[in-house]
């Protein structure tokens, strides 16, 4: 699973660019830890 996760990065920062990729993974991770830690369950 974690191999088809890196291709699936890897495909989409070639395709968008460099500068993109970052800011957009790093906002991916910060609302992915929102959900993980946040959830008002």
């Amino acid at each position: 699973m974690r191999g088809v996760l890196v291709e699936a990065i890897r495909h989409i920062y070639w395709n968008i660019g460099h500068g993109v990729v970052i800011p957009a993974y790093v906002l991916a991770c910060a609302a992915f830890g929102v959900l993980a830690w946040g959830s008002p369950h």
